[in-house]
């Protein structure tokens, strides 16, 4: 993979074997366990990223031809994602050649699954060796099922608000969500679990949210904080989306996917810096440091 432009690779300053995923994508059924060498791509390569499986070893379950290209362009994705962040902030842009050593999937998750699943392990695999770097210390294993299950979320956080719009000539973002976060008990089944507690019409445009739209939020959330967490959430939580503003014309699905990435991150902040919930997205400036009245709690025009 070509280096990003203007960035010139760093040489890894020390190779690191045995870099290990083990992550499922929840429900749908899909898990992959791959394990990966990092070592150092000399700065003459021309290259930010390569990618290697010609040593990968048989195995059961073995995951297929396509599926292993697809994860490494996906890692090589990742890879120069974090490459450029650290060229822009100053530090040491490296370069690095991934050579995958085992692959194996499990589970009966179709196609769609097992490419959400890589994604996500992509990304892991990409933000430990970063954050490894940085501190100065080996990666550790990442992925759901190298972790053990979170604590609970410390506290309720209820009134969650995100007014996440921006409308332009072509097409915009516009999603706007009320939202509670809740400790999930420690006999709950799952570390998350997502709940569309939504009015039957929305009062804006008066019709109902489209499912899609909610289940979005709940993945946006699930998706920042399972990165956040090295693969599972750093707290096990309840969110409970409450009520919603949406259009016709500018809302989507990538929009309330958005929202709940932002909202999530709000939750974190907010336990790390003893608060509680601001207005997030977009046009929070507008809301002056409170979130407005839910439209399903407000009086009839």
């Amino acid at each position: 993979m070509a280096t990003a432009p203007g960035v010139r690779p760093a040489e890894l300053p020390r190779p690191f074997p045995g870099v290990l995923v083990d992550h499922c994508t929840g429900a749908d059924g899909s898990r992959v366990v791959l394990e990966l060498d990092f070592v150092p791509l000399p700065p003459d390569a021309g290259k930010g990223f390569e990618f290697a499986a010609d040593g990968l070893r048989a195995a059961p379950d073995a995951l297929p031809p396509d599926a292993v290209r697809r994860f490494g362009g996906y890692l090589g994705f990742a890879w120069e994602s974090e490459r450029r962040g650290a060229a822009d902030e100053g530090r040491p842009a490296y370069g690095a050649r991934a050579v995958l050593r085992r692959a194996q999937r499990h589970g009966a998750g179709d196609a769609g699954s097992v490419d959400r699943v890589l994604n996500a392990a992509a990304d892991l695999l990409a933000d430990e060796v970063w954050d490894a770097l940085a501190a100065g210390r080996m990666p550790r294993p990442v992925g759901r099922g190298a972790l053990e299950r979170p604590p609970a979320l410390p506290r309720a956080l209820p009134g969650l608000f995100v007014d996440h719009v921006m409308q332009t000539s072509c097409s915009g973002l516009f999603s706007v969500v009320w939202a509670d976060a809740e400790p999930l008990p420690v006999d709950a089944a799952e570390d998350f679990d997502f709940v569309a507690d939504l009015p039957a019409t929305c009062r804006q445009p008066g019709t109902p949210l489209p499912r899609e739209f909610a289940a979005a939020f709940g993945a946006g959330v699930r998706a920042m904080w399972e990165r956040r967490g090295r693969g599972r959430p750093p707290f096990a939580a309840r969110v409970v989306m409450r009520d919603a503003i949406w259009s016709e014309v500018d809302s989507s699905e990538h929009g309330f996917h958005a929202a709940g990435v932002i909202v999530a991150m709000e939750v974190l902040r907010c336990i790390a810096d003893g608060r509680e919930p601001r207005p997030v997205g977009r046009r929070s400036g507008r809301h002056r440091g409170a979130a407005p009245p839910m439209p399903r709690n407000r009086p009839p025009a």
